[in-house]
């Protein structure tokens, strides 16, 4: 039985493809080393549902389990080779740096703990993303909508996941529980799938009960953004992005539909 797992990457994930290895690595940077020091502590959870555990479950059950990454690396694989194209959403650094990465961030061992974890992935697609508010992005010219969830699908030919982490470092890694497949209705079809999360936040907007701060005022940097760069030499000075509004297609000039909204009523 054939399924399809679905990993939704939340936060400051650094999506890196590459056509010429024909993989996706998408880079958790390390808030700790090398960040800006007015950078808050992110940290890397991997989230799902515990319906997965159990082979037969038919729906999800709703109660969580977030399993700590450290300085830890997932592979994801499957039958097809991936599909690399990825939404416009997502901010290209490429635009604004040409620094090469540093040694081991994108393989091997990241001897200087550049990175919190990573994901390289053989095989996919991405399935879908949210397409974030909007910002002025790489300057103040230039605004575009910047994604904070993309969710990578691959297809697995088997009957259950059996997965593990491996240690940046060469140390110990770690087992996975392995996990089962639930139907589910897309179009008229049943599909089988495996839905799981990979958190890199702070850990106030963590499940199951994360922290929902309101839009920040126009023209606000985006520092977290700026973690980014500690993956690359000499990254320094770094451009962030500034908040516009939620959307760039109808940038508000004024009343926020956080305070004031409209309403009808019969005559």
């Amino acid at each position: 039985m054939a399924f399809d797992l679905e990993i939704e990457f939340v936060g400051l994930c650094l999506f890196v493809p590459d056509p010429d290895t024909r993989r996706l690595r998408v880079l958790a940077p390390s808030t700790c080393h090398g960040a800006p020091p007015e950078m808050e502590e992110h940290v890397v959870r991997l989230c799902f549902d515990i319906a997965y555990l159990q082979p037969g479950s038919t729906s999800p059950s709703g109660i969580l389990a977030l399993v700590p990454v450290n300085r830890q690396e997932l592979e994801l694989t499957g039958t097809p080779e991936p599909n690399l194209t990825l939404p416009g959403e997502l901010g290209n650094i490429r635009d604004v740096t040409a620094q090469p990465f540093r040694a081991g961030v994108l393989d091997g061992s990241d001897p200087d703990k550049h990175l919190s974890a990573r994901v390289q992935a053989t095989s996919g697609w991405c399935a879908g993303y949210a397409k974030g508010a909007c910002w002025n992005y790489p300057n103040s010219t230039d605004r575009q909508c910047l994604c904070n969830r993309l969710t990578w699908a691959v297809a697995r030919d088997e009957d259950r996941l059996e997965w593990a982490l491996t240690a940046l470092d060469g140390g110990t890694g770690r087992e996975l529980p392995v996990l089962y497949p639930i139907a589910e209705q897309v179009e008229g079809e049943t599909v089988e799938k495996i839905k799981v999360a990979l958190y890199h936040t702070t850990r106030d907007e963590l499940p199951p009960d994360p922290a929902k701060p309101g839009p920040p005022a126009p023209g606000t940097p985006a520092h977290h953004f700026a973690g980014f760069y500690t993956v690359y030499e000499c990254p320094w000075p770094t451009v962030v992005p500034t908040f516009v509004g939620l959307s760039c297609d109808n940038v508000s000039t004024g009343g926020s539909p956080y305070t004031c909204m409209a309403a009808q009523s019969s005559p």
